[in-house]
Parts: structure tokens; C-alpha cells; sequence
């Protein structure tokens, strides 16, 4: 189909389509819900005021002119919705008799559309009777399922027009029949017998885009309607060009056309109302109006190979027969076959019957020996003008039936020829696989080189290292949000290359070495600075971990440096006497976590929605600070009960390293300017000069009184009350940006990642939904929502706190996720969309004061979470979760999951209690137990005393 698309397969209507079906309502009461659609129509509503919760079967409709209603399905409603009857493509005449006509003069049409509620589902099955063989194989045993396998059930006609209120079967039979069923009376019978008792009704939608692809003409019209729909703009009547090369001397010249698959290496001029497909233009090929030319690669029935070449006009029936409307060439059979001079049985087998004898089932298509020979053919869209040569060398050719055909057809041969166009196109234009919005994935790019053939590897290869070098290299000039593109480029690379190197690692190996040939040699010292050099040893394998692993340090450095200017040395501004004290509230995040994380927030903006929160009655996440006589740092940890000296500046600077210690500490010093880079100290300066300008030495004291790896956000926080401690000890004021956007960067430092929700969820008090806009540096926007339905104070106890006492750092799983979104995986980009949109939902139904809507969403946000990550949880989570199911609505592991906090809402306080005996007599381990917490009002607090 034709729009923007980046994907090695390209664009087809049911990716243009599914969005609209996911958006449609599911049952409130959560039993599911089958849909069926028709598959050959374009389909844009709004979906929002739709009830799909009734009994039955529920269709889709909208208003609609009654004389374009004559070509589907008209419905006639009753007033409270239900069907009444269900008419298939009726005259007016006949929607006017059986009053399908509103008071407007409006018919509601039928769009394709049908629900059926878990029950209704079960009794369509049930009619055709499965059962399960000895061998466990399931079969269909009923009469309905006979004719669905052995003749086939249109579902709108035979289905449909058996239900509504005022059918009776006499009714059924004759409409079925008027519309062209060749079903018998008896079958007939027994399909209504099956079906007319489901309760059947109709939803009508104001308005609706309604675009059909069943005939050829239909698909070029449609698909320029698309077109028109996605730039905004009236129908220009170009080309429609889909998966097609156009070379450097090619052209498509004509309007209201459609070219796909094709390769044009010459003009091709087209008369007006084509469709040209599969074929080669190597010279001037002229098609008159209306002709359609499509060339398919397969084989002749012998085993040998032929092209297929089909010359048709664009309003051809293929499928009737010559005296009810079949057509060829834009001629009636009866013509086509006087005008060629040939008798039927030159056309059809003998055994088929006068009904049997249409388009589709005739030998009139050659089968050619190579594609070169098809413009000797084109002569058959002017008949009339044939010569008598022309005619004996068709009746002397191998000829087909479209039937014949589309068995006989190469449908890898079909596939392998678009995707071969597509990739040399998309290959050339590197820079748009990789814009911030494209799609295009490292799968995608695993799947073209896989396919590729030996000598177009390093091209792709080549090409994208190349793209690298000129968007981001040592001369490239680039704002910051650009220069996030050189770790999606090397993640995708990485992945694509690891992924292919455990299939054949010699091949991927020498691809490698292929593709260092094709480099200039500034690009190969640029590549080597990365730590990426093709050259040597290093298996593909490693290649693509380190090209992976280089993303990541790309990433962290451009956060690092984004928005920072070098400030000057700090200086003491307490008095000798004085201790600042900072405390913050955990952080419990109740859904978007993820749309925080950089990269996604930053190129797409965020969104989440969190609550700030004491445990046990006091805000668990303080630290201390103060002056001291000697020119040192010390660092205490209460919680840990351990302290270090700091005397020398690489200590204090050797928080990236896997063995330091106090990590968090050093790295928050380092950010608010005792550190050369970050503020304007001489060369050759050392921690003790530092700290003599400074005005003494420095005591850092922390406290977290939560368990390690607890899902509360706790290192973030705590960077947070550490910045806005040390930047009060040094007489710094922070506006809450500039504190967000710090602890940002210090996560970056300490290569954790992480994103922006924790600090924030810790530093502003109360339940809020936080977004943010893209850009470097984040500016959250915060909105405040009622807290009474998580509140345990005013909920009467329904939410609990129950640490696992399973402990997962986020480094690990952070790699993945941000990982799965530089790669573009499409399961996690649907799943970061649908977590994007989802604070807003929470939040109304915390609005509403809904205990049971707010449980329900909770559930919704850790089954997110876990598509996202299904390693967020463990077998000994999943055991917990399951022995107190029957008590709760729902509940969510928080935090990036693994392990820490589950927050459990409960159905009752009865229930509440029920679960807490539960699991205080047989915790999972020794350290698993409850916390008491309550909503902070205050957020982060630093006073000086």
C-alpha cells in the first residue's frame, strides 16, 4: 500500500489497518471478544463512543447515501440499535420497503466490521461440532463447517442475513439467493437453523473513511485516496510507484496508474487508468488507456520455468461467465473469441460446464520462456487490430488459465523480486533509515543481509558506516538530539551483525573484511577511535557486541555534555557550626516507566505517572552534609555501615570503575564542579588545593532506609538529595529543571542510565502524571491527581507494600530496553507507544476515586512491563501473585522488575487482610516482609541547621 514506510517488507493494508482494530473497545467485564473484518478495505472512525459490550453479535456501521449502499451491506435498526434485518447490496427501492432509509434519508452501511462476545464466539464453533480425534488432532464434525471447508461461506451474506430480529428463514433463503448464493434450499436451512438466534446489533459511527480494494480499479483509486489522506492534499492523479526502481534514464509518465514491482530503466508512458506489475522496462513501453499489464515468474506445468504475462483491461470480470458479463481485453467472450478466431474448446477443457466457462478458468494467458519476450505481446490490448501471424502464434503458444496460475506461480520468486527493488532502494538512501522517526529495524537490516546475494552485503554494509561517518564523524556538524543517532546506527549495525554471525560466522566474518575495503581511510581511523576497526582478528560476533556497547558509551557521553556549561570552583557557604540535611520520599511508579529513558524520552518525549511516598512513616532517603577542618572528603553510609577517605583526585573521580566504592557520592561531587572537567580549576590541580579553596574538607553522610535494589528509585533520589545538598553546601541555587536534568547526567556518569521519572517522583510531593517535551534536557511538566483510591490512610487499607526480598539491579535490564528501542524491535516500540498513553487513563481513574478501575489498570501496566521485559519477573513474583489472585484486583512489580516492591490492590479490607496472613506465614525468603507507606505532601526538603 502505498505511505511512508522503512520496514524491509514495505507497506500492506493490514499494517495501514490494524492500528484502527486494536483501538476498538474490548468488553468491560473483561471475557474477550472475537472480531471479524473484511480484508480488502481502508477503515478510519472514531472508535471512542463505541460500545462493543452487548450480547452477541455487534457490527460497525455509518451513515451513508442509500444509492452508494446498494454496493454492500445495509443494516435496518431498530431504535435501541438492534438489528432487525441485514440486506446485501438492496436496490433503493428495496432499503426504502423494508425501512433501512432514516428520516434524513440516510442508510446505514455496513463497513465490514462484526464483534462477537465470548458466548457468541462459542456457539459459531459449536455449530460445526469439533471434536478431537485419538490422535489429538481437533476436526469439525457439524453440516456448517462442511460447506465453510468444502464450498465456502461468504460470512456478510450467508451469516449475516440469517440474523436480526425480524428474519425468517423463507426471507433468508430469498435474499441469499437474490444476491448470487449458490447454496440449496436444504443448506440454506441449516445455516439459518445454526445461526439466527444470536443476538445481533448494530453500532453506528457518525462518520467514516471507507476506502474498498476489491477490483483493480478500486485499488488505484483507493490507493490514491490514501495518498491524498496522508499528505493532506486533493487527488493529484500521479503514478501510484510502489517497491519499484526507477533508473537514471526510466521515467512513469501518465496519470491515475499503478506501478509496483517494476523496474524502469526506460520511459514508460501510460495512457491513463493502468496497472502495470512485475515488469522490466528496458525500452520505451507505451500502454493505452485503461490496459493493465502484469508479468508473473513460475512454472508451465511441465516442471519448466515461464513468466506468465496477463493483458487485461481494468474493468475486466474475470469471474462471470461471457452471457452474464464476463469480459477480456474490454471485449465480451462472445467477441473476444470471434475476433481472435478461435472455438471454445481451444479456450476451455471440455468437461467444464457453460457456468464453469469465465475468464478465469480460460487458456488465454501465454506462458513466456523469458521475461524479454513480453512486448511482443502487448499487441493483445488492441484485438481488433491483431494480424493473422499474431493470432496463430497465440493459439500455437503455451497458454493458461488465471486459475492454472495462481497454483502454478513462484510465490518466493514473486517475493524475492519486490524485496530485491526494496532493498536496492532503501540502500541507497541510508539517511532516511535512519531519522529518529523511521522505523527501520535491526531485524529489517538482519533480513536484507541475509537475503542479499554474496556481493551486496558489504554494500549494505559499507553504505550504512558511511552514513555514520558524514552525519556524525570528527567534521560533522550536529546539534545534540542529532548526535543520538550514532548509537542508533551502531546498536542496529550490532545487532544485525551478532545476530547473523551465530548463523554462519566465517560468511559474516569476511562481509567484514569486504566492507574495510570499501572505507576511506579517514572513515577506518574514524571507526578505530570507537574501538570498532574492521580489521584483525575479532570475530563478528564480538564485532557487533562492541559496535553495541560503543552506542551505549555514545549515548551516555551525549547526555553527559548536553546542556552543561564548566561552572566556577565551588566555595563553603556555611557557617563552621552548620549541617545541611536533605531527606526525600521512595518513589512508586504506577505506569509509563520507560518513556522516561533516554534515548526514547528524549527523541519522542515522555510520559508516567508516579506517587511519592514515605515508608514506615518517614521519608526514607536522606543525607548529610558538612565542613570539617581537614582538606578531605568523607563519605559515611548508615545504611551500609561502611565510610571511606578521600585524599587524592583519582579517587574521587574513579566512580566509572566496577571496584569503587561510594560511586553515587563521588559522581555527585564530581557534577557540582569538584572535578576539572566540570569546573574552571587550573591545570595540575589536586583534591587537597581543591578542597583549600573550598574552605575545608567535606562530610557526606547517606541514609537509605529501604533494602538495596528495592524498585523505588532509590539511587536516583538519592542522586537528586545528594546534588541539592552539596549544591546548597556550596551556596548553589538548582531550579527543579536543572536538578532533573543533573541527575540525568550523573546516572549517564555512572553508566546505570536511567531516566527522568525517579528524581522526580522523589523530589515533587503527592500522585502526578509527569511529561515531558523531546530535547536534551528535559522540562517536565507536572499535573497532580487525587491520591485517595492508592492512599492506604483513605482507602481503608485496600493498597499494600510488600517488599519480595529478591534484589535486580536496572543495569541489565536498561541495556535491553534501551537497547530493543535504538534497534526499533516493534514489539517494544508498540509497547513504549501503548505505555506513552497510558498515564492518562490512570489518572482519570483515579479521578473517579475507582479502587477497582485503578487495580484493574495497575494489572494493565505490569502485564506491559512485562511484554517489554518478560524477564521483569520470576517464577518466585509469579508464586506470590498466584496464591493471593482470588483477593486482589491487581497488582505490579515496581521499579524496572526482577525483584524489590510488589504494590497490591486489594478487593477488600477483609481480602487485604486476608493477604497479608498469607504471605507473613510462608514469605518466599527471610527478607520478604510488608512496609507500611503513606502519600508524602512535602517532597524533597533541604534545610540547613
Amino acid at each position: 500500500m502505498p505511505g511512508e514506510s522503512d520496514s524491509a517488507l514495505g507497506l500492506t493494508l493490514l499494517d495501514r489497518q490494524l492500528p484502527r482494530y486494536l483501538s476498538l473497545p474490548a468488553p468491560a467485564d473483561g471475557s474477550g471478544q472475537v472480531v471479524i473484518t473484511s480484508g480488502d478495505v481502508f477503515l478510519d472512525f472514531d472508535s471512542s463512543r463505541l460500545r462493543l459490550n452487548r450480547r452477541g453479535l455487534t457490527a460497525i456501521g455509518c451513515f451513508a447515501d442509500p444509492k452508494l449502499a446498494t454496493a454492500h451491506g445495509v443494516f435496518c435498526p431498530s431504535p435501541d440499535g438492534e438489528v432487525r434485518k441485514f440486506l446485501q447490496k438492496p436496490s433503493v427501492e428495496d432499503q426504502v420497503k423494508q425501512g433501512a432509509i432514516d428520516r434524513h434519508g440516510r442508510a446505514v452501511l455496513d463497513i465490514g466490521i462484526m464483534s462477537l462476545d465470548a458466548a457468541a464466539a462459542v456457539r459459531f464453533v459449536a455449530a460445526s461440532k469439533p471434536r478431537v480425534e485419538r490422535r489429538g488432532k481437533l476436526v469439525w464434525s457439524g453440516r456448517p463447517a462442511g460447506l465453510i471447508l468444502g464450498r465456502g461461506l461468504d460470512f456478510y451474506r450467508e451469516i449475516c442475513c440469517a440474523m436480526g430480529r425480524d428474519t425468517d428463514q423463507r426471507s433468508y433463503i430469498a435474499e441469499v439467493r437474490r444476491t448470487g448464493s449458490a447454496l440449496s434450499d436444504r443448506e440454506l436451512r441449516v445455516l439459518y437453523d445454526a445461526f439466527s438466534r444470536i443476538p445481533f446489533f448494530v453500532e453506528t459511527v457518525p462518520s467514516c473513511i471507507f476506502l474498498h480494494f476489491g477490483t483493480m480499479r478500486q485499488l488505484m483509486g483507493s490507493g490514491a485516496d490514501l495518498i491524498s489522506l496522508d499528505r493532506g492534499i486533493s487527488n493529484s492523479h500521479a503514478p501510484i510507484v510502489l517497491n519499484s526502481e526507477i533508473g537514471p534514464a526510466g521515467s512513469v509518465i501518465g496519470k491515475d496508474a499503478w506501478v509496483e514491482g517494476c523496474r524502469v530503466r526506460a520511459a514508460l508512458s501510460l495512457g491513463g487508468e493502468n496497472i502495470v506489475a512485475g515488469v522490466d522496462v528496458d525500452e520505451l513501453l507505451a500502454l493505452p488507456q485503461k490496459a493493465c499489464l502484469d508479468v508473473l515468474e513460475g512454472e508451465d506445468g511441465s516442471g519448466k520455468k515461464a513468466w506468465f504475462v496477463r493483458c487485461y483491461d481494468i474493468d475486466d470480470q474475470f469471474h462471470l461467465r461471457g452471457d452474464r458479463g464476463g469480459r477480456l481485453n474490454g471485449l465480451t467472450l462472445k467477441e473476444w473469441l470471434r475476433v481472435m478466431d478461435v472455438e471454445k474448446d481451444e479456450v476451455w477443457d471440455r468437461r467444464l460446464s457453460p457456468e464453469e466457462r469465465t475468464v478465469w478458468k480460460g487458456r488465454f494467458f501465454p506462458a513466456l520462456d523469458s521475461p524479454s519476450q513480453v512486448p511482443a505481446w502487448l499487441w493483445l490490448f488492441n484485438l481488433p487490430s491483431a494480424t493473422e501471424l499474431q493470432k496463430s502464434v497465440w493459439r500455437e503458444s503455451r497458454r493458461l488459465s488465471l486459475a492454472d496460475m495462481a497454483g502454478l506461480a513462484s510465490h518466493g520468486a514473486f517475493h524475492s523480486r519486490r524485496l530485491g527493488i526494496r532493498a536496492a532502494a532503501l540502500r541507497s538512501e541510508p539517511s532516511r533509515l535512519f531519522r529518529s522517526e523511521s522505523r527501520f529495524s535491526a531485524p529489517d537490516l538482519a533480513f536484507f543481509l541475509q537475503k542479499s546475494p554474496s556481493h551486496e552485503k558489504p554494500l549494505w554494509l559499507a553504505g550504512i558506516l558511511k552514513e555514520a561517518y558524514r552525519r556524525h564523524g570528527p567534521e560533522a556538524p550536529m546539534t545534540d538530539i542529532e548526535s543520538l543517532g550514532l548509537s542508533r546506527i551502531l546498536h542496529t549495525l550490532g545487532t544485525a551483525i551478532k545476530g547473523l554471525a551465530g548463523r554462519r560466522p566465517a560468511v559474516t566474518r569476511s562481509n567484514l573484511t569486504e566492507t574495510e575495503k570499501k572505507l576511506t581511510r579517514k572513515e577506518k581511523i574514524w571507526l578505530g577511535s570507537l574501538g570498532l576497526t574492521l580489521g584483525g582478528k575479532r570475530s563478528a560476533h564480538a564485532w557487533g557486541s562492541s559496535a553495541r556497547q560503543a552506542a551505549f558509551e555514545h549515548l551516555g557521553k551525549s547526555i553527559v555534555r548536553s546542556g552543561h556549561e564548566r561552572v566556577e570552583p565551588p566555595k563553603n557557604a556555611l557557617r563552621e557550626d552548620e549541617i545541611v540535611w536533605g531527606r526525600a520520599p521512595a518513589r512508586l511508579d504506577l505506569g509509563g516507566g520507560w518513556t522516561d529513558t533516554p534515548p526514547y524520552s528524549l527523541e519522542r518525549g515522555g510520559c508516567v505517572i508516579n506517587a511519592a511516598v514515605n515508608l514506615n512513616g518517614q521519608a526514607p532517603i536522606q543525607a548529610y552534609a558538612r565542613v570539617i577542618p581537614e582538606p578531605e572528603i568523607r563519605i559515611n553510609s548508615i545504611d551500609h555501615s561502611v565510610r571511606i577517605v578521600i585524599r587524592d583526585l583519582d579517587d574521587l573521580l574513579d566512580y566509572r570503575q566496577p571496584a569503587s566504592r561510594f560511586g553515587l557520592a563521588k559522581a555527585a561531587l564530581a557534577l557540582c564542579g569538584f572535578s576539572p572537567a566540570e569546573a574552571a580549576w587550573k591545570k595540575e590541580t589536586t583534591l587537597r588545593r581543591m578542597m583549600e579553596r573550598f574552605g575545608g574538607g567535606i562530610e557526606l553522610t547517606t541514609l537509605a532506609a529501604i533494602p538495596s535494589g528495592s524498585g523505588l528509585g532509590t539511587s536516583s533520589i538519592m542522586g537528586a538529595v545528594l546534588i541539592s545538598v552539596i549544591s546548597r553546601l556550596t551556596g548553589r541555587s538548582l531550579s527543579q529543571r536543572e536538578l532533573f536534568h543533573a541527575v540525568l547526567r550523573l546516572e549517564q556518569e555512572l553508566t546505570t542510565g536511567g531516566g527522568w521519572q525517579d528524581q522526580v517522583g522523589g523530589v515533587v510531593e503527592g500522585v502526578k502524571v509527569i511529561r515531558s517535551a523531546p530535547g536534551m534536557v528535559p522540562d517536565p511538566l507536572i499535573h497532580f491527581v487525587p491520591t485517595d483510591v492508592l492512599d492506604p490512610r483513605t482507602n481503608g487499607g485496600l493498597t499494600l507494600l510488600y517488599y519480595t526480598g529478591l534484589r535486580r539491579l536496572a543495569k541489565n535490564i536498561l541495556a535491553d530496553v534501551v537497547g530493543s528501542y535504538l534497534s526499533r524491535d516493534r514489539c517494544s516500540m508498540r509497547i513504549l507507544e501503548e505505555l506513552h498513553l497510558f498515564p492518562p487513563a490512570m489518572a482519570e481513574a483515579m479521578s473517579q476515586k475507582s479502587v477497582e478501575r485503578f487495580g484493574r489498570l495497575i494489572d494493565i501496566a505490569w502485564g506491559l512491563k512485562k511484554g517489554l521485559d518478560p524477564e521483569s519477573t520470576t517464577p518466585v513474583i509469579e508464586g506470590i501473585l498466584k496464591r493471593v489472585a482470588d483477593r486482589i484486583f491487581g497488582a505490579t512489580l515496581l521499579g524496572a522488575g526482577g525483584g524489590g516492591f510488589l504494590l497490591l490492590v486489594c478487593r477488600s479490607g477483609a481480602d487485604a487482610q486476608k493477604v497479608r496472613r498469607t504471605l507473613a506465614q510462608a514469605p518466599p525468603n527471610q527478607r520478604a516482609r510488608f512496609f507500611e507507606f503513606d502519600i508524602n505532601q512535602e517532597g524533597l526538603v533541604v534545610t540547613v541547621c
